[in-house]
């Protein structure tokens, strides 16, 4: 695993405005970018790098669309696609739709590798309302003991390619997932009895998941995309890492 990403996927779709972050290991700071982008409607191209500004051999980097077509000089909605290199070994490659996504949430989580990484739903999100009661017994008399409000949120990624299944796997078995709202991190928990799988074809499935936030005072964190490199603030990290 030398300089390589540390995600299950080697291409992933990504769109204008999202939020993509992403984990590399190896001991040597430097990632090279090879992006392409409309100009003056024509294809053209921008190599630059990046020094990672982090010690240790796990660096966590926002590649958002954003960020790489700020660094390629070109407008963010021109970009086509985007490739990050390790040496001279293509790690991943992200291809922008343009399309747009109204019900578009963004989920971080600690991945399989340990590495931070996002997943991001695009169907339509459900909610449910609950309370869910404890109650016990006094002198042979039932009382209610505690009352918590449960909210729960389903919601459905939308068609994926089955390459994106092993991320999905890791987001849903991830013992660590926020869920992105409004720049704030929000700490979530997967409800794993809650499943239901639609394939369209062969190649392209849609899954359906629940979730809760963490706790009932819903923790939340704040996330700054205008730091390159960290991907959580320092509240988030020591909560999260």
């Amino acid at each position: 695993m030398r300089n390589s990403s540390l995600s299950r996927a080697t291409k992933k779709t990504t769109g204008i405005g999202r939020t993509e972050i992403m984990s590399i290991f190896g001991r040597l700071p430097l990632l090279t970018v090879f992006v392409r982008f409309m100009q003056n409607g024509a294809v053209a191209t921008n190599t630059f790098q990046i020094t990672l500004n982090e010690f240790g051999t796990i660096y966590k980097v926002d590649v958002s669309p954003s960020v790489i077509a700020g660094l390629a000089d070109c407008a963010e909605s021109d970009l086509i696609d985007y490739q990050l290199y390790k040496q001279s070994s293509m790690i991943i490659d992200y291809v922008v739709d343009k399309a747009n996504y109204p019900h578009l949430k963004t989920f971080m989580f600690e991945n399989s590798f340990g590495g931070h990484e996002t997943f991001h739903c695009l169907g339509e999100q459900e909610e449910e309302r609950k309370w869910a009661r404890e109650t016990g017994f006094v002198f042979e008399n039932k009382i209610l003991i505690s009352r918590e409000l449960e909210n729960r949120k389903t919601i459905n990624t939308g068609y994926i390619k089955r390459e994106m299944i092993g991320v999905l796997e890791d987001l849903i078995n991830s013992k660590k997932v926020a869920v992105l709202e409004n720049n704030r991190l929000i700490d979530v928990v997967i409800l794993e009895e809650s499943f239901k799988v639609t394939n369209r074809r062969e190649d392209l499935i849609a899954v359906e998941f629940t979730y809760q936030t963490a706790n009932q005072n819903q923790m939340r964190f704040n996330y700054n995309p205008q730091s390159m490199f960290q991907v959580f603030s320092d509240e988030f990290n020591e909560t999260f890492g």
